[in-house]
């Protein structure tokens, strides 16, 4: 968009370092937020559940007990099962945060190192499509530099990310580029 209005690659770069500080700093606090949000929710149901083993043993004794049916489990072995989980309030209420609410406490990073490595990683990947006007003085140009730079950049990254996923790195390379052009 700036850069049918620029005259100037400093104009274009220029807007380009506002809109990366913006994307960085909004990005990074969103995640920021949310990784909280969750951390906030899951130790909100662990006290939820400590106070209910605590208040209503019987009816959380009795949840223990309809989660292992549902395992199969029945007669003398249910019982025993039941009563070695009940017979341990921390297992317990591991077992209720895991088996009955699906919420599982390792699960949850620290909110300010995802928020600093999303900003990072919006730096990174805006400054893709800004380089080539630090190095080209026509606009144009660099509209269309900069489109070829972001496309290799979105191929690189979907590509690479297939490290960890063990998938194909040239279909994963091709499907994180339609994602960026389409975005």
């Amino acid at each position: 968009g700036v850069v049918g209005a620029a005259v100037s690659s400093k104009i274009v770069i220029l807007a380009g370092v506002a809109g990366l500080a913006a994307g960085a700093t909004s990005m990074g606090l969103n995640n920021y937020i949310s990784s909280k949000s969750q951390t906030e929710f899951y130790k909100s149901e662990v006290e939820r559940e400590r106070k209910e083993i605590e208040n209503i043993p019987k009816r959380e004794r009795e949840e223990i007990v309809a989660v292992y049916k549902s395992k199969g489990f029945e007669g003398k072995l249910l019982k025993q099962v039941v009563n070695k989980i009940t017979s341990d309030k921390k297992l317990w209420l591991k077992v209720m945060m895991e088996e009955e609410l699906g919420l599982f406490g390792d699960d949850f990073e620290n909110p300010y190192k995802i928020a600093l490595i999303t900003g990072i990683s919006f730096i990174f990947g805006a400054l893709i499509p800004i380089a080539p006007y630090l190095f080209i003085a026509n606009v144009s140009s660099g509209l269309v530099y900069s489109a070829v730079v972001s496309i290799l950049g979105l191929f690189i990254v979907g590509s690479a990310k297939t490290i960890i996923t063990k998938k194909n790195w040239l279909k994963s390379g091709f499907e994180m580029v339609m994602v960026g052009v389409l975005a």
